[in-house]
C-alpha cells in the first residue's frame, strides 16, 4: 500500500508527459522538459525509498543482533540457575526444607495458620486461610524457596457460601 501511495506522484507526472507529447500542443522544448521534470522526481522518489528500505534493514540487522546477545544472556542466566539449584539440592535436606519455608510463610503471611511439611522435597502444605489470594501467596512462597521440587496444596478456604454465613 506504501508503495502503491508513493507511486501516485510519479504516474501522475508520467501522465502529464503523455497528454502533452500526445497533444502537441507546445514545442518538443516543452515536451521534453516535461519528462526531464518526471524523471527527476522519479529518481528522487527511488533515492528517499532506497534511503528508507536501507535504514529498516539496518534497524532490523540490529535488532537481530541485540536478538542474538539476549538470547545468549539467557542461555547463560539459565545455565548458572541450573547449577546454582544443583548446588540447593545437594545441600538441602528435608529438615532444612521444613524450616526455611516455615520461616517465608510466617514472615510473608500475618496471621495465618500454615503448616508446611516436607518429604523427598516435597512440601505439603495444610491450614486455613480467609481468602484464595492467601493460599496462592503460601504456595508461590514454597515454590520459590531453592530446593524445593514440588508443592502439594491442602489450603483449605471458605467456599463462597460459608463465608457469606460467617
Amino acid at each position: 500500500m506504501t508503495r502503491f501511495r508513493a507511486a501516485i506522484p510519479c504516474v501522475a507526472a508520467a501522465a502529464a508527459v503523455i497528454v502533452a507529447v500526445g497533444c502537441g500542443d507546445g514545442g518538443r522544448e516543452a515536451q521534453l522538459q516535461a519528462a526531464s521534470q518526471a524523471v527527476e522526481e522519479a529518481r528522487e522518489e527511488v533515492d528517499a525509498a532506497a534511503i528508507t528500505v536501507q535504514e529498516k534493514s539496518d534497524a532490523a540487522q540490529l535488532a537481530h543482533d541485540q536478538l542474538g546477545a539476549a538470547e545468549q544472556e539467557l542461555a547463560e542466566a539459565q545455565r548458572r540457575l541450573a547449577e546454582a539449584e544443583g548446588i540447593v539440592a545437594g545441600l538441602s535436606t528435608d529438615d532444612l526444607l521444613f524450616r526455611t519455608v516455615q520461616r517465608r510463610l510466617l514472615d510473608e503471611l500475618e496471621e495465618v495458620a500454615i503448616d508446611a511439611s516436607v518429604d523427598r522435597a516435597v512440601v505439603t502444605l495444610r491450614g486455613r486461610v480467609s481468602d484464595p489470594s492467601q493460599r496462592d501467596l503460601a504456595v508461590d512462597i514454597a515454590r520459590q524457596t531453592p530446593g524445593v521440587v514440588s508443592v502439594q496444596d491442602r489450603i483449605v478456604t471458605p467456599t463462597p457460601d460459608v463465608a457469606a454465613e460467617e
